[in-house]
């Protein structure tokens, strides 16, 4: 049950809210003005305002700001005639919990309610957010588990030498955090890291990104352009998607890498340049050069060193405090996560591993504002692939049914066959009506079975 509270200047639907809600269990307050609203809040507490934009005297949304300021434990639902997208932007960006157009349907008030009463259940439930020491820094690894451990002590490892190091692993590993983090490890951090995406430049550009040219070489060169190995003379350069070069740039790649240097495009002048090379795919190079795609010479002097970066679904030890760090960058002051959106997140799989992780914690922050993260905050994919939410839902559905059902002497057992009885349907659909393979898979005897598939006419 949950004290609301209806401001609205229109009494029939006062009346219509007052009527639902208490039916639904819910113990309800009326107000026709804001004002008016205002004092009864400051006489008794509610969870939930239905709040209407237009009133006389005070308007809706000055009277949310009102709210927002002195009740902040309060939940805010704004209802409105005249749903236009400058009234909902506002209205979220004051605060209120959910925005409803009139006419508003019964469905619509019943799962507003329920979603504000299960976030107040869950914001009790927080977990823990381990942090890592010292300010947030765009180019941290985070990470605690056996897995990031070997790479931190093969960044210390391979830093102090000039060789060449490949980083490989899937998209959103990190890549280059470790390429960085190596350079920065290194007698080499006071020169700069010059970072190159080879994937994302056409192979007619390429080359010139990374040699320079004179001006003439081609159309277009209208001036002497110096490439990234100059640029990162006394430095590094990360080659990104190294994969992705042409031959004739590999050719050109290779030569550097054993003599360290190269001409620009349209030049025979021989340059010299003391730059490091870290690169980094994010497929096995070894499977490019085994179908002809790339340089087996080149793929050795590039592999002096490897590093295999572990995948988020292997090391999900570490999500906690990535979530905690990607929060404390996301928005200041401490926020929290709800039990439930923290094991949402830990059962998800992530494919596309920290930077996915990152962007369902940025969106999920965006969403909550300052508020705790809950399972309905984070993407709608990452909740369902996990399977969390499903008792969310259950619950609501619930408590829908029981709404509809009433006090009857057979409330349980109707309702009870609502859940069975599709349950029963569907596993028999799954095992091609076998019987035995369905009990057994339900864990109930076939007689069991047999006499339920009677009771529901299956």
């Amino acid at each position: 049950m949950a004290k609301i509270l209806v401001i609205d200047d229109e009494e029939s639907v006062c009346w219509a809210f007052e009527k639902f809600l208490k039916s639904e269990g819910h113990e309800v307050a009326t107000a026709a003005t804001a004002e008016e609203g205002l004092g009864l809040l400051g006489e008794r507490e509610a969870e939930i305002v239905f709040l209407d934009v237009r009133l006389p005297g005070m308007d809706g949304l000055r009277a949310l700001e009102k709210i927002r300021q002195n009740h902040p434990n309060t939940c805010v639902v704004v209802i409105t005639a005249h749903g236009t997208m400058d009234t909902a932007i506002e209205a979220v960006q004051r605060g209120a919990f959910d925005y409803l157009t009139k006419p508003v349907e019964l469905a619509q008030i019943r799962d507003a309610v329920s979603r504000i009463v299960e976030s107040r259940e869950h914001a009790g439930e927080v977990a823990e957010l381990p942090r890592e020491s010292g300010p947030p820094r765009a180019d941290l690894l985070v990470g605690k588990s056996p897995a990031m451990q070997e790479v931190y002590k093969k960044i210390g490892a391979v830093a102090p030498t000039d060789a060449s190091v490949l980083i490989e692993g899937e998209s959103g590993t990190g890549k280059e955090l470790v390429a960085r983090a190596i350079h920065h490890a290194s007698d080499r951090k006071n020169g700069r890291f010059v970072a190159v995406a080879c994937g994302a430049l056409p192979e007619t550009l390429l080359e010139s990104e990374l040699f320079g040219h004179v001006r003439g070489a081609f159309t277009g060169a209208v001036s002497d352009r110096p490439g990234k190995f100059q640029k990162a003379d006394g430095g590094t350069l990360f080659l990104d998607e190294v994969g992705a070069m042409s031959l004739s740039a590999q050719v050109r790649l290779l030569r550097f890498l054993q003599e360290h240097e190269f001409e620009r495009i349209g030049s025979t002048e021989t340059l010299t340049v003391d730059t490091r090379v870290i690169a980094a795919s994010n497929e096995p190079l070894l499977s490019k050069v085994e179908a002809g795609e790339f340089r087996e010479d080149l793929y050795y002097r590039l592999n002096v060193v490897q590093m295999e970066l572990p995948v988020l679904r292997e090391r999900k030890e570490d999500i906690a405090l990535l979530v905690g760090y990607f929060l404390s960058q996301a928005s200041p002051g401490e926020r929290a996560v709800s039990t439930a959106a923290m094991d949402a997140l830990k059962a998800y799989d992530w494919p596309g591993n920290v930077r996915e992780l990152r962007n369902a914690v940025e969106h999920a922050s965006a969403l909550s504002r300052s508020g705790p993260i809950l399972p309905a905050h984070l993407p709608e994919h990452v909740v369902e692939a996990s399977g969390a939410g499903i008792s969310d839902r259950v619950g609501h559905l619930a408590r829908e049914a029981l709404g509809e059902a009433g006090a009857y002497e057979k409330a349980h057992e109707e309702l009870m066959a609502l859940w069975e009885k599709p349950l029963l349907r569907h596993a028999l659909q799954m095992h091609g009506g076998n019987q035995v393979a369905t009990a057994a898979f339900l864990g109930i005897s076939r007689s069991t079975l047999r006499k339920k598939i009677a009771q529901y006419g299956i």
